[in-house]
């Protein structure tokens, strides 16, 4: 198990199940407390082949580099990282995805998944990244026909996908809620539990940050939440706390460092939609860019 010495304690974090253990009885002295998040998540390229109307991306071919992310990801790891999630754009579409997974996955200690729409995850792409990654997040935020309407792609061909993926390695489903989709999101929730997923994300639509849901779709939020949560792990997450009564993603204090966002030109962010960051010129001085993204 990796360990992570942070404001809340001692945190161990386990890749292959997913199994965190925080000692919180524990008190570090300041300069024994990393200074870097727990999760990282990268946007590997924004190349695309869909076009999904609530997707931020930006919409051009800004690709990192293979060998710099090997620097990066090396980094990350000894300086106390514990988990990357790789997106986009389509993670998928990287020229080196299965060999950049294979490479982490035995040079460090990182755990690594990663979000996609699933329509490359043919039997061939699988095979190579099973053992060599934590888990997968399917994106799928309606059924049949809404998801066509979405994703100008049938259901059904991601579902066969999915079979290559189920007892080999553990899989989540990522559900954006639209305006007035609250009843599409109930019809995910029944779609994962019969697909056997492990969770389900659950994340409200926003725009540059601000929230789209109506107030009664909050409280219709509440309601599904309740009505499933004893079927199947429910996520919501942690912006979504002055919404809504229902549990969403903790945070074990307030002042933890626990997320950034690095962009496929290079730039380190807060959060995947920001506008601005800070370019990463030199990798081996990503601790100090970490200090000044944290006090933003």
């Amino acid at each position: 198990m990796k360990l992570r010495k942070e404001i809340s304690g001692l945190h161990y974090f386990d890749r292959k199940t997913g199994f965190h253990i925080l000692m919180d009885e524990v008190v570090l002295n300041k300069n024994e407390i990393s200074n870097s998040p727990r999760i990282v998540s990268i946007a590997l390229t924004n190349i695309c082949d869909l076009k999904c109307h609530f997707c931020y991306a930006p919409k051009n071919k800004e690709t990192l580099s293979f060998e710099n992310l090997k620097k990066l990801t090396k980094k990350l790891d000894e300086i106390g990282v514990l988990e990357l999630t790789f997106g986009g754009g389509e993670p998928t579409l990287y020229p080196n995805f299965i060999e950049l997974c294979s490479w982490i996955w035995n040079n460090t200690s990182l755990g690594i998944s990663f979000t996609t729409h699933g329509h490359k995850m043919t039997k061939e792409f699988v095979e190579p990244l099973i053992g060599n990654v934590s888990m997968v997040r399917f994106s799928i935020d309606g059924v049949e026909p809404r998801y066509s309407e979405i994703r100008g792609r049938n259901l059904s061909e991601l579902l066969s996908k999915i079979e290559f993926v189920k007892d080999k390695i553990p899989y989540g489903i990522n559900c954006v809620v639209s305006k007035n989709g609250i009843r599409e999101l109930e019809k995910v929730i029944e779609l994962a539990i019969s697909i056997s997923s492990e969770n389900i994300l659950i994340i409200p639509e926003h725009h540059n940050g601000v929230f789209q849901l109506t107030e009664n779709d909050w409280l219709e939020l509440d309601k599904v939440i309740e009505k499933y949560d004893s079927e199947i792990e429910l996520l919501v997450t942690h912006e979504a706390a002055d919404f809504i009564k229902s549990k969403t993603l903790e945070i074990s204090n307030s002042k933890e460092f626990l997320f950034s966002h690095i962009s496929a030109d290079n730039q380190l962010k807060n959060n995947s939609y920001d506008k601005e960051g800070i370019k990463i010129n030199n990798i081996n001085e990503i601790e100090q860019y970490f200090n000044q993204i944290n006090t933003l």
